[in-house]
């Protein structure tokens, strides 16, 4: 691949090249700090791939930008800022991606993936697949909810593979292990109990297709996953992928909410995941509000009902799903929903808290009661 880049900021060209020489096998073939010259360039050599720089002097990226597509169609072009407030113009020129500065490693993998049509999810998508979501199981590949038959010899050998899987990549230390496995146990005891799991782990695993391994080293275990998917990972790695919601992406957006069926090992309650889970579900909360948003912002009302009844769900001793839910049924004079979204988060709240709805909630609900009763 060939690559050009352009960027007014000479420290910046150097440090984005310094990166692709270290992640891929790419070649940069010239960098320019004057756009006009850049874009005489690029005309000539007709590069891969144009990394362009959106704010430089004299003239706007953007508009370079157009001036690629129209006249090279086939390069790709990535456009740089650190504002995000260019998100919406970018893509209406339809360039192929757009980062923010600082660029990060692996979102500058995820645009090169994206811009040759090699996505992460094209690529894995009939890849076997682990859910850490709700509880830990596996299916035959992320479309497919069919789960392969997993006997774990005991409960004890499923958390410490949840834990291997929760460290994956990571060398992780016998004590360590038996510290969170067995922090009573006799130390003797406690190393003959891993090792019994650990070979159970391995038997369990070797019922199921791919190659799951688990690699000793000294006084290590590392879990090795690379012929499977997570969960966990398609969820992140898609939001950082698309972190601008537009018509053309939304529907995405949608779908990996779609993966969030509960929280991170919910059912297995797991307290060395509990930092992480906290983690993962303001993640999914914020996404999700994002999404919602975006629906109302369009008018696209059972869509964002949708999307608020799924947080419910989620997170339901939170007030705002229901406010927000009165407030889009309303939107369709549905005085039963409106008032079963009420008389629900009184009971949730009384029963939980022993609490009542908020004075703004309150004040709300009473106004749209008094003007539904004089409607016809």
């Amino acid at each position: 691949m060939r690559i050009i880049l352009i960027d007014d900021e000479l420290a910046q060209l150097k440090l984005l090249k310094t990166k692709i020489i270290e992640l891929t096998d790419y070649k940069v073939i010239g960098k320019f700090t004057n756009p006009h010259q850049g874009l005489i360039e690029v005309s000539k050599q007709q590069p891969d791939i144009v990394f362009l720089d959106i704010s430089m002097p004299g003239i706007n990226g953007i508009d370079l930008a157009k001036e690629i597509k129209k006249a090279i169609p086939e390069t790709k072009v990535i456009l740089l800022t650190a504002y995000e407030e260019y998100a919406v113009e970018a893509f209406n020129v339809q360039v192929d991606d757009y980062l923010l500065k600082p660029i990060q490693n692996d979102r500058l993998l995820q645009a090169f993936s994206k811009v040759f049509d090699i996505s992460l999810q094209r690529n894995n998508r009939n890849k076997p697949y682990i859910c850490c979501f709700n509880h830990l199981h596996f299916r035959h590949n992320q479309f497919d909810k069919s789960q392969p038959n997993m006997k774990w010899r005991t409960s004890k050998a499923r958390e410490i593979f949840a834990y291997l899987l929760h460290h994956r990549g990571k060398y992780i230390r016998k004590d360590v292990l038996i510290e969170h496995m067995w922090p009573d146990e006799d130390i003797k005891l406690a190393y003959a109990q891993l090792y019994s799991a650990i070979y159970q782990i391995r038997k369990t695993l070797s019922t199921i297709e791919g190659n799951i391994q688990i690699i000793s080293m000294e006084n290590n275990y590392k879990l090795n996953i690379e012929n499977y998917q997570v969960d966990v990972d398609v969820f992140v790695n898609g939001i950082t992928d698309m972190p601008f919601i537009t018509l053309d992406n939304v529907s995405k957006h949608k779908k990996l909410l779609d993966l969030y069926t509960s929280d991170y090992f919910s059912e297995e309650d797991y307290n060395w995941a509990a930092n992480k889970r906290k983690r993962l579900h303001l993640k999914y909360l914020n996404h999700a509000k994002r999404v919602a948003e975006f629906y109302i912002y369009t008018e696209n009302y059972i869509e964002a009902i949708l999307i608020y009844l799924q947080i419910q769900k989620i997170a339901p001793y939170q007030e705002e799903s229901y406010f927000m839910l009165m407030k889009l049924y309303r939107n369709f004079n549905d005085r039963f929903a409106v008032q079963g979204q009420y008389n629900q988060l009184e009971n949730m709240l009384w029963q939980e808290f022993k609490d009542k709805p908020s004075e703004e909630i309150v004040k709300w609900y009473e106004s749209w009661k008094n003007n539904s009763l004089k409607l016809p």
